[in-house]
């Protein structure tokens, strides 16, 4: 029996959890694209109008660390829990064949674990996974600098430092998205460059490598299902679904600096790509963003593709490699779930995101990982699962749990989730009805492939959260 200490903070009660208003999305979409079109839903929350209740008669996720105590509630038990959730893993939406592991973290103690061993593709949930190696190697305080040096006489140059959530105009010092503003930094370097026209070029040298891994579809890319992986990037070119996308480059950044230049009265344009500028140059300003932490975040909570695979590239930089010629970071990947003392056996990772085909995980390593990350040695991995999806109210799971046999927990459960084609995914956190924190995968991964069938399999996923969170499962 595998057991993990029970520790964990959360960073704020369910009653202030966000709310987030986006754009809603089409799952009639499941009908053709690439291998990625049926995650769509998990790239963009939807429309939410909800009041931020904490369900009545229910625990919300505790605000200190579950130690065990006399505070708590009766342990659950294997027998209690399997008579909670068996029925719905047998449901015919999920196909056959679905697999699930809970844990009630407390007391380490498996209490469900059903066709665990048998990897199999678990969309975007592996993100989780993901979300372990970055943390492990980048600091989460620490934030990303977009800087501006002198270059040539009348040259400067815009250096990439992989803030891709950055704002056209001025930064918002309290959003995540658009933080650093590329307008401040532009009246930064507007005072500061000498007198008469400048040119302008960009360095992207930094963690640089291919704009679309070799592990992704580019049709998936061409689609909008994610944006190209880069170094620098604009907030409003990040991917809407629904629309087909202009295709963005790195040479938006450089086009909108220019135009800020010019708004702040300075004349200037743009050069094309040159050598990196010496390490001394002086430095003419800079904007940073938001925290590591918060960025990842946020990826996690609209299960943005691109920012996983950006940040594992940070990682990899960070830790004295080179991201790989074909951009794929699933070795980075891998190599950090061993590192922290995960059993990788029958896992197969080809990136950050989930969204390439043909990576396969078991589920006892997503179990592993989450269980991992809630002991003491991984701080920001603890932060990350924090702020997972909120049920009912943010990011992928914003329009989730709103049905009559699961409205009545919204605003407890926690999860990542992961959809694709014939495959429906759902892995976090909840307390039971005793207080209890549990953690919790459920993979499905012969869900019909349909638009209903994709619809019945997710609410069956929500109603086995729903489950977990009622139960005091004695």
């Amino acid at each position: 029996m595998s057991r993990m200490p029970g520790a964990m903070s959360w960073g704020g009660a369910v009653g202030h959890a966000k709310k987030v208003v986006g754009g809603l999305i089409a799952l009639a979409l499941l009908a053709g694209g690439g291998y990625a079109v049926a995650d769509a839903n998990d790239l963009v929350p939807g429309i939410l109008t909800l009041p931020e209740p904490v369900p009545t008669g229910l625990t919300p996720l505790p605000t200190t660390s579950p130690e065990p105590s006399a505070a708590l509630g009766p342990a659950p038990t294997r027998e209690g829990t399997a008579a909670a959730i068996g029925a719905l893993l047998a449901d015919p939406s999920l196909g056959g064949g679905a697999g699930a592991v809970v844990r009630d973290i407390t007391s380490g103690e498996v209490l469900v674990s059903t066709d665990a061993e048998r990897p199999r593709t678990i969309a975007s949930t592996q993100k989780i996974l993901s979300a372990l190696a970055i943390t492990d190697v980048l600091d989460a305080e620490s934030t990303m600098k977009t800087t501006v040096v002198a270059g040539a006489p009348g040259e400067v140059v815009l250096v990439a430092g992989g803030d891709t959530l950055l704002a056209t105009g001025p930064g918002d010092p309290t959003a995540v998205v658009g933080r650093a503003g590329l307008g401040d930094l532009a009246a930064q370097v507007a005072a500061a460059a000498p007198a008469g026209p400048l040119t302008v070029r960009l360095d992207a040298s930094y963690a640089a490598g291919p704009p679309i891994p070799s592990s992704w579809n580019p049709a998936d890319v061409s689609a909008g299902y994610t944006r190209r992986v880069t170094m620098i990037g604009l907030a409003d070119n990040r991917p809407q679904h629904g629309l087909v996308p202009r295709q963005e480059s790195v040479d938006d950044s450089l086009e909108a600096f220019v135009a800020a230049l010019v708004a702040h009265g300075r004349e200037a344009t743009a050069l094309p790509p040159g050598p990196a500028p010496a390490k001394d140059a002086m430095v003419l300003g800079s904007v940073t963003s938001a925290p590591i932490a918060e960025v990842l975040g946020h990826g996690m909570d609209e299960s943005d593709n691109a920012i996983l695979e950006n940040l594992s590239r940070q990682a990899i930089v960070a830790s004295g490699g080179t991201v790989p010629a074909d951009g794929n970071t699933g070795p980075f990947v891998l190599a950090g779930l061993a590192k922290a003392g995960i059993d990788t056996s029958g896992t197969t990772i080809h990136d950050a995101s989930g969204l390439g085909p043909g990576q396969l995980v078991p589920l006892t390593t997503v179990d592993h990982v989450l269980a991992t990350g809630l002991g003491g040695k991984h701080p920001g991995m603890r932060r990350v699962l924090a702020e997972l999806p909120t049920s009912g109210l943010t990011g992928t799971l914003a329009t989730r749990f709103n049905q009559p046999d699961t409205a009545a927990v919204a605003g407890v459960p926690r999860a990542k989730t992961g959809t694709l084609r014939g495959i429906s995914a759902l892995a976090g956190l909840t307390t039971d009805a005793d207080g209890r924190l549990l953690s919790f995968v459920v993979v499905a991964d012969h869900v019909p492939e349909s638009y209903e069938g994709t619809l019945a399999a997710r609410a069956t996923l929500d109603r086995f959260a729903a489950a977990l969170t009622r139960c005091g499962c004695h």
